[in-house]
């Protein structure tokens, strides 16, 4: 108070509660005709006193919300050669100071340009940090380390979002308390899943702020997914893939909405740079409120583009292609590419993940004319799914699954795969106990096998035969292969796919057939 009455009494003024009212009327008499420049002096020169005879911390925070005059005496204090033991500490979010043209933007340009300014970046929240927030907030919690990790995943770690999220989270009551403990309710996918509505503002309206051409360009940036190429969203827009680059450049240069993640060379000699979302909530936001017509529209273009310009090489990323031919409606090419997205899961031990994609294929499939092809290429669909249901032991569905197959085999009028079916089906039978049904089912398969002449088929059944038999202990001599010979390995054509690979099987690939097995 004092320094302020000596040094800067013009501020007295705009502190109603200090001193008297006689005071006032005299600081009034006094500060009458101050100009800006004076006032910024005389409170640059209060706090030199007042660091005088002891450091001083002073924090402004979210100043992308300040006016003008906070960031002209920031200004003003930063360029004075007095000297003060005074670190002024300023917080802002770099966004908001681009989306809105704040004239921060001028001043942290200058202040970078001082020898005592300091520009720290902060980066996101950790898992780690994220739970340290959570504890700190709400004490333990019941499965601390599946929600942080669900809350990480959800924000990315930007702190914004990670409170926002969770203020949502306690609105809704999913995150409430209970007998003085904080619980989840209603399952973590909700967590996995909120957007809340201020956040969604936010963010469209962030998206506003960019030019018609630059909105256009986000929105199909987001129907190519949270990583994409400039190549892609140029086949989105349709529009000249240096043109699109130069754009998608500019604002990962200014630290808005993308950021750059290297360079790609397609197998048809294109070579686009790669971007990705700076986070994942603007990428889905800004797709759901795109109409459902442009989404399908740019999908199509999208895919057909990734097709064309990975040609043979589009099964190494048979997924996304197979996404956007299904989002697109184009279900007869999304069909071999969701088959082929089903093996490489398969092949990597993600059998639940197998299951959607054949799942999704069969549902493509059933939307398309009913064709000889269309209903060989669902029965081989049915077995792929057998396969991936078997790996995660869903017998009973697996068995639903290869009654499917058996009626459209039947339909087609097809004994070899039908023989494949019921080859599997001796195998459900016998999981599910019921060995008379197993060793039935085997007899047809081998029957099948022999009208059909397939070797392979034939060693399959005789095994399949053989298994059945011994559990209801009439291990027949006819199950055996001639010399205890080693199984042909299965192959794709009628049981799978239709390429005629081998297909590995980790059951009985690698065993003799001989009685001593027992099988």
């Amino acid at each position: 108070m004092a320094v302020l009455r000596q040094v800067a009494p013009s501020w007295l003024v705009h502190l109603p509660a200090v001193g008297s009212a006689s005071d006032r009327e005299a600081l009034v008499r006094l500060a009458s005709g101050v100009t800006p420049a004076r006032m910024m002096r005389e409170l640059a020169e209060a706090l030199e006193v007042l660091t005088a005879t002891r450091p001083m911390l002073l924090v402004l925070e979210d100043l992308h919300w300040s006016g003008p005059p906070t960031l002209e005496w920031v200004h003003y204090v930063a360029r004075r050669r007095d000297s003060a033991r005074l670190l002024v500490v300023g917080t802002y979010r770099p966004v908001e100071v681009i989306v809105r043209k704040h004239p921060l933007q001028r001043v942290r340009a200058e202040l970078r340009q001082l020898p005592q300014c300091q520009e720290l970046a902060l980066d996101y929240l950790s898992e780690a940090a994220v739970a340290a927030y959570l504890t700190q907030r709400f004490g333990a919690l019941p499965q601390m380390a599946r929600l942080a990790r669900i809350l990480h995943q959800r924000t990315n770690g930007n702190p914004l979002f990670l409170t926002v999220v969770v203020d949502e989270l306690i609105s809704q009551q999913i995150l409430h308390k209970a007998h003085e403990v904080w619980r989840v309710s209603g399952g973590f996918a909700a967590v996995a899943e909120i957007i809340p509505e201020s956040l969604q503002i936010l963010i469209e309206q962030h998206v506003e702020q960019l030019s018609l051409d630059d909105q256009r360009m986000f929105e199909a940036a987001s129907v190519a997914g949270v990583e994409f190429t400039a190549a892609a969203v140029a086949a989105g827009l349709a529009q000249a893939d240096e043109m699109v680059e130069a754009r998608c450049m500019s604002l990962a240069q200014q630290g808005r909405f993308f950021q750059a993640s290297g360079r790609a060379e397609w197998p048809d000699g294109t070579v686009t740079a790669c971007y990705r979302f700076r986070h994942a909530l603007y990428q889905e936001i800004v797709y759901r409120r795109l109409p459902a017509g442009r989404q399908s529209h740019w999908h199509a273009r999208i895919g057909t583009r990734l097709a064309c310009g990975f040609g043979e090489h589009a099964r190494e990323m048979a997924a996304t292609v197979a996404r956007h031919c299904i989002q697109g409606r184009l279900l007869p090419q999304a069909v071999p590419y969701l088959w082929q997205a089903g093996q490489q899961a398969m092949q990597r031990g993600a059998s639940q993940e197998a299951v959607a994609f054949y799942e999704q294929a069969l549902g493509a499939l059933q939307r398309l004319p009913t064709t000889s092809d269309r209903l060989a290429h669902a029965i081989d669909l049915h077995l792929a799914l057998d396969e991936a249901l078997f790996s995660l032991g869903a017998f009973d569905r697996v068995y639903d699954t290869l009654q499917a197959a058996e009626r459209l085999a039947e339909r087609l009028e097809d004994p070899r795969r039908l023989g494949w079916i019921n080859e599997a089906l001796s195998t459900s039978f016998r999981r599910l106990g019921t060995y008379d049904q197993a060793v039935a089912a085997a007899q047809r398969a081998k029957s099948l096998a022999t009208t059909v002449g397939d070797g392979a088929l034939q060693a399959w059944t005789t095994c399949r035969l053989g298994q059945a038999a011994s559990f209801l202990g009439d291990y027949a001599r006819d199950c055996l292969l001639p010399g205890g010979d080693r199984l042909p390995a299965r192959t794709d054509k009628g049981r799978g796919n239709t390429d005629g690979t081998p297909r590995a099987c980790a059951e009985l690939d690698c065993l003799l057939l001989d009685p001593a097995w027992g099988i």
